[in-house]
Order: structure tokens, then sequence, then C-alpha cells
């Protein structure tokens, strides 16, 4: 009896042997956790975001695909292909943290785009707080070729009118109408001749009109025009059409006290940079919403006139532009104040 046992003793022993040192390389019987974790998280890598982007071609701010928001890293942009170069506008969440284009470009710097119909820009944008932490924003830029041409060269929606003034690169707009109006006319223009469209999913042809119903008083209808290439691309553009009530939330216009604005300004532009000198400690800004029935304008949540106080030479100082339209929609506008260092002059 005593030797049948004994292959099971071996048996149960080996194996509390293995567990043992198991417990051992693992670190259990201590309580400890492991030395090399897997993936650890880096806690200051996730503060490293943008507060806005924006890329703007010379009459307006082209759409970025999907809307911007700090947690997503990329973006598409459809242009037409007589846009040569853009302008990239990226302000950081944190005061202080570094932004560079395309490996170490300030923000507001040009970035020449390939020819029509050959591979996208790919423009890097970089976030960071030292020169080994970095965060990064990509943002693909298409410039259209004679195949892949799915631009409009116009669109109207009489009686109503679209705000901001159509550019081809802009797909988003409202519009707004009397109480009295049930319907608007989509008249869109294909700048491809090759290319097809619809309007809300109806086949339309280009340069002639269609007639599109909206909603009730006080309520607002959504238009879509999509646009397909020869080659397939689509693009959509948007109007919302309010009925009995103003949505026009542009700015009308926009100046600083000292230095330029940076584009020029036109409502359909939103981010902007000013540079002003070393010894300058604060400016005035004045701005007006372009709708005289909007409900208001804040600049740094103040009403225009504003006096900012501007941070130490070598700077940057940031102003955000509240517009709400009649009907409480709103659109925001962004400013960067460049403050040049003691030694430093205005560019």
């Amino acid at each position: 009896m005593m030797m049948r046992t004994m292959p099971a003793v071996r048996h149960h022993l080996a194996a509390t042997f293995l567990f043992a040192l198991g417990l051992i390389a693992s670190g259990c019987g201590s309580g400890s956790a492991p030395a090399n974790p897997v993936n650890p998280v880096n806690p200051v890598q996730t503060q490293l975001e943008l507060a806005s982007l924006s890329v703007a071609t010379d009459t307006t701010t082209a759409t970025l695909q999907p809307a911007f928001s700090p947690a997503t890293m990329d973006y598409d942009v459809d242009l037409s292909s007589d846009v040569q170069s853009v302008t990239v506008i990226a302000l950081p969440a944190v005061p202080g943290h570094k932004v560079g284009i395309n490996d170490g470009l300030p923000s507001g710097s040009s970035i020449p785009l390939n020819p029509p119909g050959d591979a996208p820009t790919v423009v890097r944008i970089s976030v960071a707080e030292s020169d080994t932490n970095a965060q990064f924003y990509d943002v693909t830029i298409t410039r259209a070729g004679p195949a892949g041409n799915n631009s409009l060269q116009s669109l109207t929606v009489p009686p109503g009118i679209l705000t901001p003034t159509f550019d081809p690169n802009l797909q988003a707009y409202t519009a707004s109408v009397p109480s009295n109006i049930g319907s608007v006319t989509v008249t869109s223009t294909l700048s491809g001749p090759t290319a097809t469209m619809t309007v809300n999913g109806q086949t339309a042809l280009s340069g002639q009109g269609l007639l599109v119903p909206l909603k009730g008083n006080l309520e607002t209808t959504a238009i879509t025009v999509a646009v397909k290439a020869q080659n397939g691309a689509p693009k959509n553009y948007q109007v919302a059409v309010s009925r009995g009530i103003s949505n026009n939330a542009n700015l009308g216009s926009l100046s600083v006290s000292q230095g330029s604005l940076s584009p020029t300004f036109s409502p359909s532009i939103v981010d902007y940079s000013v540079n002003v000198a070393s010894g300058v400690e604060n400016v005035t800004i004045t701005a007006a919403p372009q709708d005289s029935a909007a409900h208001g304008l804040t600049i740094n949540g103040v009403p225009s006139p504003t006096l900012i106080d501007l941070g130490d030479p070598g700077s940057t100082t940031l102003v955000t532009l509240v517009v709400t339209a009649q009907n409480n929609q709103v659109k925001h506008y962004g400013l960067q104040i460049i403050r040049a260092t003691q030694a430093g002059t205005t560019s």
C-alpha cells in the first residue's frame, strides 16, 4: 500500500514546488507590482492637447473632417485644385506648451501643397512641453485633380442667403428665411464636368434649381448636397436653413489696437494671430457681430471693446470671441497675441 501512494506524493510535492516558484517570480509573495509593467501610461503625455486647429486658404477656413476635437488626432481636408498653399493655425490647450508645424515651423505658417492629383500633403502638428515629450496631430490635405474634382463652383438657396459667403473649400453653411417662406430653391453648380451630385438624396443637375420644402416656423431644415467625383471621391456640403429666426453667428468686424491680424479678417476665418512689440503690455480688441439681430458677443467673457492684459515678453496670450445668434447658435473665434522677447521686434 505504501509503494502505491509514493508516486502520488511525489507529484503533489512537485506541483507545490512549481507553484511556489511562480509566486516568487511574479512578486505575489511580497505584494509588490511587476518591475516592468506593459504599456505604462505617461501622465504628462495625456495633458498635451490643442485648444484649436484650423487650415485656412486665401479666402476661407477649410472644413476639417471630422470637426476639431482635442482628443482627435487625425483629420482630412478636401480642397479645390486651385489652392496652392494653406495656413495652419494651432493653439495649445495649456499656455506655455510649444506648438510646431512640420518639424518646427510656428503656428500660422504657410504650407505649400502637392500638385493637383498627386499624393495628399500630410501636415504634422506637435504639442510639446519639452524636447522629449510630445503629442502629434496629422492633417491629410487632398488637392483635387481632374478625375477627383468633387467641389462645387457655386451654391445658392434663395430666398435664403448663405452664411458665410460660398467658398468651394468650405462645406458648412447656414441661412435663414422669414416665417412665411415654406421652401428654398437649391441651385448648385459642379466644378468638375464629370462629377455627379444629389440634394437630400435626390439627383440634381449642375446649374439647375431643386425645390426643397422647409420644416415649420422656428425650426431648422438640414440640406445636404453630396458631390461625387469621377473617381468616386465624395464631398458633402451642408446647409442649415432656419425659418422665422436668424442663425447668423458670424463676426462682422475684428480689430486689435496694436499689430495686424494674420490672416486678414474674414467672417469665415475663425483663427488669427497678432504680433506685438515686447514693450506692449496690453491691447484693446474691438469686434461686432455680422447680424444686428444676434443676441451677443463676448471677448474672453466680457463685451466689446475689451482691454486684454498680456503676459511677459516672449509669451502668447489666448483670446476667445463668442458670437451668439438670434436662435442661440454660437460660433467661436480664436486670437493669439504674441508678445516679442525683450530683444525682439514685431514681425
